[in-house]
């Protein structure tokens, strides 16, 4: 049996235990307080889930950033909340108090970055003043951007050192300040999100803050990205607009799907009255056959040139040449989209062009008549002179033989002149005759026939080696280089000593060249060398008709190459031709 334990001392016993009234109604407030902590908590919850939702609605950068703002200071009862956001700075040379200052600890430094106020709630709903813009790495707002710490809370903004105007702050009374950083994914600083309130800042609070300052990098980001997107379409519409060439897009049926204003103003259409519409309608009616068909194999890939001319007919009726330059459009399977189109306007070239082939013309007709006319009257004066010299010279006394002798001469020099006129007309109207022609036997077919003047002026003769094969018209590259070596030989004066045929070839091109170490050409000549019937100054008394190097020029651009000259009067001159390498 256990001790004895009276009445009085039980009471006493419970009585010692028992709480007093005050702590008990403590405690009762402290649990009051904690649900109200809890219910406030889950409202506040609630409404940042609420102003998510509304982010994901329609709506401008600023007015989004405005939502924010205006949630932060109704949720968390903040006296006012602001939003920032880096940009490059556009008031450093108009105006801005941040870049006069010279010294001290808040020197604007990074022009090229500047926190741009966006968006302000409640005390205050400007967003110019003085912190309308805010340098990085300086006052508090650009030390959250900038400085070690993503983010700065504090409940004694009265005598936080990291807080400038204490004297502000109590007049305000103001007792917290909570600034985060807005990170963009890859972690560079693009805002800054900061609330000053009268009420301390509580754990949860701070949580539910952070929370929101991601949301509003969130939302930063992506309007970045969709005014990239924006001013990127407004700059490629821009260079498409303006482009310097017509442009247009054709679905796989050659209907017109975009068109540029280039095409529009080149033919006189607005842009309603061609998109929709088949391509071929505004083709000159005799090609639109052509071009359909062109369309539809360009479409199937067949090997085709995707360049043509084109003639287009203007909305006024008139008639316009253009070059266009078609490229096949696919999808990322593969698929065929259509065809997207550049054009020029090629008038002015296809004028000129005409105009060429009427002057063409008359030279034609010119030299038909020359050699016509010349040919049988040169024909008989050298029969004549030379039936004079040979029967009656003992009767024609020195001075009549040395007339005689130039008249012969003169005749054969016509007869010559005839010759390399219906060469030249030869050369313009016989299509070309393409095989395999070894280069080597050729320049052995030249040599062979100038061996004895290079033996009698000992001038050295020079040739590749391994000279290729190439496909040409056989006479027509005899007729070039015996051309070029005659040149040399005529005009390359007494200090010739050395001829030099080069062969090289790029992806397109062979290309021969002849040198000869004579006389140069000047500059200014390089260009009319290769008109007809040239000659220069310095020729005079040196036989020739300033048809050789026409000839030249004509059979290369007959087998669609060119001829140039690279030379200085110190130096001889270099002739190079090219021809194709798959004619």
């Amino acid at each position: 049996m256990g001790p004895f334990v009276s009445v009085g001392q039980l009471e006493d016993d419970l009585m010692a235990r028992k709480p007093t009234y005050e702590e008990l109604e403590q405690r009762v407030k402290e649990l009051e307080n904690k649900a109200d902590e809890r219910k406030c908590s889950s409202k506040q919850i609630e409404r940042v889930n609420y102003l998510k939702e509304e982010l994901l609605s329609s709506g401008s950068f600023g007015e989004k950033l405005k939502l924010i703002t205006d949630a932060v200071v109704e949720i968390f009862d903040a006296d006012f909340c602001r939003v920032w956001i880096t940009r490059p700075g556009d008031m450093c040379h108009s105006g801005c108090l941040h870049a006069e200052v010279t010294k001290g600890p808040h020197v604007c430094r990074y022009r090229e970055r500047c926190l741009h106020l966006m968006a302000s709630s409640g005390r205050y709903t400007h967003v110019d003043g003085a912190h309308g813009r805010v340098p990085f790495g300086c006052y508090k707002i650009g030390r959250v951007a900038s400085g070690d710490d993503p983010k700065f809370v504090t409940n004694d903004v009265t005598s936080d050192p990291r807080v400038h105007d204490h004297d502000w702050a109590r007049s305000l009374g103001l007792i917290s300040f909570a600034g985060y950083r807005l990170l963009s994914a890859d972690g560079t600083p693009i805002g800054v999100f900061a609330l000053f309130s009268k009420y301390a800042i509580a754990p949860n609070d701070d949580a539910l803050l952070e929370g929101l300052a991601n949301t509003t990098a969130q939302v930063a980001q992506t309007a970045m990205a969709e005014n990239a997107l924006r001013e990127s379409r407004r700059r490629y519409k821009e260079l498409w607009d303006n482009a310097p060439v017509a442009y247009h897009m054709l679905d796989a049926d050659g209907i017109v799907r975009q068109v540029n204003r280039t095409e529009i103003d080149m033919l006189g259409y607005t842009r309603e009255e061609m998109v929709g519409k088949p391509i071929f309608e505004f083709i000159l009616p005799e090609q639109k056959k052509d071009a359909e068909e062109r369309f539809r194999l360009k479409l199937a890939g067949e090997n085709i040139s995707k360049q043509d001319d084109r003639v287009y007919v203007k909305k006024d009726g008139s008639k316009i040449h253009v070059s266009i330059d078609d490229v096949v459009d696919h999808d990322s399977d593969g698929k065929v989209l259509g065809i997207r189109t550049t054009m020029v306007d090629i008038s002015e070239q296809k004028l000129a062009e005409e105009v060429l082939k009427e002057s063409s013309e008359k030279i034609k007709l010119f030299a038909y008549s020359v050699s016509h006319d010349l040919k049988s009257p040169s024909t008989g004066i050298y029969g004549l002179a030379k039936r004079l010299h040979k029967h009656y010279s003992d009767v024609l006394d020195e001075k009549a033989t040395a007339y005689c002798d130039q008249i012969l001469k003169a005749a054969e020099k016509i007869a010559e002149l005839v010759e390399l006129i219906n060469v030249f007309i030869s050369t313009k109207e016989t299509p070309l005759s393409l095989e395999p022609v070894k280069l080597k036997e050729i320049l052995q077919t030249v040599r062979d026939e100038f061996s004895t003047q290079l033996n009698i002026r000992q001038i050295k003769w020079l040739q590749p080696e391994n000279a290729p094969e190439i496909k040409a018209d056989r006479l027509s590259i005899i007729r070039i280089l015996r051309n070029l070596v005659d040149n040399a030989l005529k005009y390359g004066g007494d200090d010739l000593s050395e001829i030099q045929i080069g062969y090289e070839s790029s992806d397109e091109f062979h290309i021969i060249s002849v040198f000869n170490d004579g006389a140069g050409i000047k500059m200014e000549d390089h260009e009319e060398i290769f008109g007809l019937f040239w000659r220069d100054e310095t020729a005079k008394g040196i036989e020739g008709t300033g048809l050789g190097l026409t000839i030249v020029k004509e059979v290369a651009e007959q087998h669609g190459g060119e001829v140039w000259v690279e030379s200085d009067p110190e130096k001889g001159p270099t002739f190079h031709i090219s021809i194709p390498r798959h004619l």
